[in-house]
């Protein structure tokens, strides 16, 4: 973030020795509509060659948040005691009452306070804990006079009404540990540390996990109806009429390295980007293996399977290898998106790492030319000619301007992955040993360093992007934007070569005095058009080495795929909220994979007040305190999402990174290979090979140094 004052101005770097005087003035205020002053908050925008950069960027966190608030039915009025107490915070929250919730509180402060608080002549209070009443982190204490033997009860922690009875204190820590991706365990060590008793026993703690997970599953139904309903308001449609939205998937695992016996797929919205649906697969059923030791009987044991199966309880779902639960992820959800929703996701934003488009494609039907050649070999001449042909033109047409009754499926591809593999694909090329002027692709400047990787990599993301159209229905609409799109990313490569002819260099270049380019800026604004090699601009030879990688990246079929410039981004955003709740690299079971993925897509869906629902349904309601907290949260998310949204530091962020690129280049550059897979196996100091040359180059004996020549 750019430095400077509150007010954005950038202040002297001089230091004044004198003390800055104290304002006693009224601060500036604006006047309001009815006369009354406020208080002008202090701006959030930098002061840029005299012009405002309004900070009033809506981010998609802002919008879901204002959205799901609109759409709330059930609020919680806390109640107002008497005694009330000033919560002092960021966010200025109003009084609180004071008599809530729990504190942490010394036993012996309270001992003693109680004790001095009687008035028998000859008696006195003694105070002890009924040991036998504890359980878990709730415990039970007695207060007696030793005079008149009169004995009052103490219970740390109220029950939760219901079956049962449990403490309300063992299911809230349950809740809070679960919310923060950890167990019983690390539950347990915080209570060593502060000297407390230990918490319930384990068998209690997998019953307060259950109902946890129960309450989540049941809650997040009603939210993602609620988000359902909120995408039809977007589209301006009411009712339960059958509607084709877009959306974007994705799948992940419990574990990396795609041995993970549990995964999750979930679908977002591409109008609000709201959750609509997800799913967990498990391959393990904990109960089933315990029960491996009656296959000594099978005839016993394929009884006990069938009735174990019929019940329902067996927590195993899927039989396939772990990476295949993506596409069976995405063949469930878009099985059931009519019966859910009432909607149908036509439109598909995926990654392309799986076969998850192949596996829903035909979902709701198609027409029998799609039937027929999809399903046919691409590779055989029967295809090849069909899209050599009229009929191909005619077909791809009528589907756009949807002159046909086909229902199929639409894919369309991440702008973030495609971007990524251009730089996937300049890092494999620089393994090539030498190009036609004798020196190798990777090197210093002009070749291909990590930074010039970076940086073409973020040019042809910015070519896609700055192209897209969804507008774009008909065959010409789309033809003539992927054309701009291809131009522009030929523009990429032409721009970063070293070409002495200014005009065939920047022939692809934007024109125009906003252009990107400053050749076609000054070209617009009359001058002579002058422009300066930097750093990350390839040698001539390059030009040649790259083209056929960029047109390959140009492609007609996969720009079409980038033209409405959706992303995965959202689908990486929860997955991440999964998985901090449930750490991958702890071993965990289904239902904390459920409880997890369920309060990750309803923080991301409604914000931190989406576990005040789960908290009553729990019979453990929210109070003022969770409240303000959770208000607290969601402010600062919007604040963040709404700042990280500004072009300037989305810009700040790419400069930051581009410089430890940088940096990091020049520290290997400097220091050589000082690690590599079994480099320094050897009985020597040097290891490598390439360390063995550049120190024999030192020493003047080739492939020898001082220490390793024979003497």
């Amino acid at each position: 973030m750019p430095k400077g004052s509150k007010e954005g101005i950038k202040r002297s770097a001089k230091r004044k020795s004198q003390k800055k005087p104290y304002f006693k003035g009224k601060r500036f205020s604006a006047m309001c509509e009815d006369g009354d002053h406020v208080v002008k908050e202090n701006r959030a925008y930098e002061i840029v060659d005299g012009d405002e950069e309004q900070n009033d960027i809506i981010s998609t966190s802002a919008r879901k948040l204002e959205n799901a608030s609109k759409t709330k039915t059930f609020i919680q009025e806390p109640q107002t005691p008497e005694f009330k107490v000033k919560v002092h915070t960021r966010n200025s929250f109003t009084n609180l009452p004071e008599q809530e919730g729990y504190r942490v509180v010394f036993i012996e402060n309270i001992r003693k306070t109680v004790e001095s608080m009687h008035k028998c002549k000859n008696g006195k209070i003694v105070s002890c804990e009924d040991t036998s009443k504890r359980a878990g982190l709730s415990s039970t204490y007695y207060f007696e006079c030793t005079e008149c033997k009169q004995r009052v009860d103490m219970d740390t922690s109220k029950t939760v009404e219901g079956k049962g009875r449990s403490f309300d204190v063992n299911r809230r820590t349950n809740f809070a540990m679960g919310e923060l991706g950890l167990g019983r365990e690390a539950l347990a060590t915080i209570c060593e540390i502060l000297n407390m008793p230990p918490p319930v026993s384990d068998s209690a703690y997998q019953k307060h996990n259950r109902s946890v997970n129960l309450a989540s599953k049941k809650v997040l139904d009603e939210k993602l109806s609620e988000a359902g309903h909120r995408v039809r308001a977007s589209l301006d449609k009411d009712g339960t009429e059958l509607l084709d939205i877009a959306v974007s998937f994705d799948g992940t695992w419990s574990k990396r390295g795609f041995t993970a016996n549990y995964g999750v797929g979930i679908v977002i919205s591409a109008d609000t980007g709201e959750v609509l649906d997800y799913v967990v697969l498990s391959k393990v059923c904990e109960v089933c293996k315990a029960a491996e030791k009656l296959k000594s009987n099978p005839v016993k044991y394929e009884q006990w399977k069938n009735e174990h199966v019929a019940s329902g309880l067996c927590q195993k779902n899927f039989g396939g290898s772990s990476p295949a639960m993506e596409k069976e992820a995405a063949k469930i959800l878009w099985n059931r998106s009519v019966e859910k929703h009432q909607f149908r996701y036509i439109d598909m934003v995926c990654d392309g790492d799986s076969k998850a488009y192949g596996e829903v494609w035909d979902t709701y039907g198609v027409c029998k030319t799609c039937a027929k050649y999809e399903n046919m070999d691409k590779q055989s001449l029967e295809y090849k000619n069909w899209l050599k042909s009229k009929n191909y033109a005619t077909w791809e047409n009528d589907h756009h301007n949807g002159k046909t009754k086909c229902s199929r499926v639409n894919k369309l591809d991440c702008v973030g992955h495609v971007q990524k593999r251009m730089g996937k694909n300049l890092i494999a090329l620089t393994g090539k040993t030498k190009l036609a002027d004798g020196k190798t692709v990777g090197g210093k400047a002009g070749r291909l360093t990590r930074p010039t990787i970076d940086k073409l990599q973020k040019y042809y993301g910015n070519a896609i992007r700055s192209s897209v159209d969804k507008k774009a229905k008909t065959s010409q609409e789309i033809d003539k934007a992927v054309k701009r799109m291809q131009g522009a990313i030929k523009g990429v490569l032409y721009h970063s070569v070293k070409i002495v002819d200014g005009k065939k260099r920047h022939q692809y270049c934007l024109q125009g005095k906003s252009s990107w380019c400053s050749y076609q800026r000054d070209k617009a604004n009359g001058s002579d058009p002058a422009f300066e090699n930097k750093p990350h601009h390839l040698d001539p030879v390059f030009l040649e080495f790259l083209t056929p990688l960029f047109d390959r990246l140009s492609d007609t079929k996969l720009l079409k795929r980038c033209l409405p410039g959706l992303s995965q981004n959202a689908n990486e955003s929860v997955n991440s909220l999964v998985w901090n709740r449930c750490p991958k690299h702890r071993n965990r079971g289904l239902s904390s994979v459920e409880t997890a993925a369920a309060s990750a897509v309803m923080q991301f869906n409604v914000g931190a007040t989406a576990r005040h629902d789960v908290m009553r349904e729990m019979e453990i309601p929210a109070g003022c305190f969770t409240e303000a907290g959770s208000e607290r949260k969601n402010n600062k998310r919007v604040k963040q999402a709404n700042t990280r949204a500004q072009k300037r530091f989305k810009e700040a962020r790419q400069k930051i990174r581009q410089a430890k690129l940088v940096e990091e280049a020049r520290l290997k550059a400097r220091e050589g290979i000082t690690y590599e897979s079994a480099a320094f196996n050897e009985d020597n100091i040097q290891g490598s090979r390439k360390r063995k040359r550049q120190t024999g180059k030192e020493t003047g004996k080739k492939g020898k140094s001082k220490l390793t020549r024979k003497k």
